[in-house]
């Protein structure tokens, strides 16, 4: 609108409100960020809606976390899409309960880019009910450090991601999870696990599972166990491998029985032992000697 610093400083909450959509739309970043935050929230939910992205975009930190989340709610899905990270961080460092009043819509449309580009404090703010909408392609470019983010925040948060969501992790991805972050995960998540998911998990992620809870590597099946590595195999806690059901341990193969140490093969149960080939109990038999 060309407005002076000046100009915009003497302007009245009532005139801002009187604002017609061409005149809210003709607004530039630099002259919102001379608005006061009175000023600021005097714009109507209708004004707010025909503000450029790139305007958006452009709002000072001070400006951002001074919307009213009446304001943030009316944020149309077009331009919720062109938001980028530093726009919603500002928006959840004035609020963390300004993002609470993005649509479910508006979540499904950020990039992968812009939700691994938000910050602890604005993931860890997205409610359940967001985090459950976000998308498979949403999901599967996800890092450790986000999902962590998002466990910070609350566990639950986690928990809602669907089985399908949690099926397109990146092995990457999964080993980069916290131990909160991994032992949040409920029993269905993690019988969603591919083989090939199981196969690059790292003992610290094993054991993480674990953690969480003693049934948590039963949901696995033993084909899964099957594929894990030697190299995790032997990063495994003794508290871990006591986790595994009798049928996990009874099915462990001999390279994986191979890589066990001595601490290790005495937490196998006496029953798994027993359900053993001849070929499993010779290698046990050979593990320290």
């Amino acid at each position: 609108m060309s407005l002076t610093s000046s100009g915009i400083q003497a302007l009245t909450t009532g005139q801002i409100a009187g604002f017609n959509t061409s005149q809210a739309a003709a607004l530039t970043a630099a002259d919102l960020n001379y608005f006061t935050s009175t000023q600021l929230q005097a714009i109507t939910t209708t004004d707010v809606q025909v503000l450029a992205t790139a305007t958006l975009n452009g709002l000072n930190s001070t400006t951002l976390g001074s919307l009213a989340t009446s304001q943030v709610a009316m944020l149309a899905t077009s331009q919720a899409v062109s938001l980028s990270a530093t726009t919603l961080n500002s928006l959840a460092a004035g609020s963390t309960t300004n993002l609470d009043h993005l649509t479910t819509t508006d979540i499904t449309v950020l990039s992968t880019a812009v939700l691994n580009g938000l910050n602890s404090v604005t993931l860890g703010a997205l409610t359940t009910s967001q985090v459950a909408v976000l998308t498979t392609s949403q999901a599967v470019g996800l890092s450790g450090t986000a999902l962590n983010s998002l466990a910070a925040g609350s566990t639950t948060s986690l928990q809602v991601l669907t089985t399908t969501d949690i099926s397109v992790l990146t092995t990457a991805t999964l080993n980069g999870l916290n131990s909160r972050s991994l032992g949040g995960l409920t029993t269905a998540q993690i019988s969603a696990l591919s083989t090939s998911q199981v196969a690059g998990l790292s003992g610290a992620a094993v054991n993480a599972l674990a953690i969480g809870s003693t049934t948590n590597l039963g949901v696995l099946t033993t084909a899964k166990i099957d594929a894990i590595s030697t190299a995790t195999i032997k990063g495994l806690t003794t508290a871990t491998i006591s986790a595994l059901t009798t049928s996990q341990q009874a099915h462990l193969t001999t390279s994986q029985l191979g890589a066990l140490s001595a601490t290790q093969s005495a937490a196998l149960s006496t029953t798994a032992v027993a359900a053993m080939s001849s070929a499993q109990v010779g290698v046990l038999l050979g593990i320290g000697s």
